[in-house]
């Protein structure tokens, strides 16, 4: 899950509450029990098309 890319800027993104537990609920089992900020950094670095890499989450 540690996987690192630096695509221009670092920056910080704001998601609703309600997405962040909506992502973090279809975790797998496995992964459930993990730190939640580096699930949903990698989330928005993998599917959110934003340049730039994602170094935390507010919700």
């Amino acid at each position: 899950m540690e996987k690192k890319k630096i695509d221009g800027q670092l920056f910080e993104y704001q998601m609703s509450e309600e997405l962040a537990a909506f992502i973090l609920g279809k975790r797998k089992k496995e992964k459930s029990k993990l730190d939640p900020q580096p699930y949903l950094c990698q989330y928005v670095n993998d599917n959110c098309g934003i340049k730039g890499t994602c170094v935390y989450v507010h919700y």
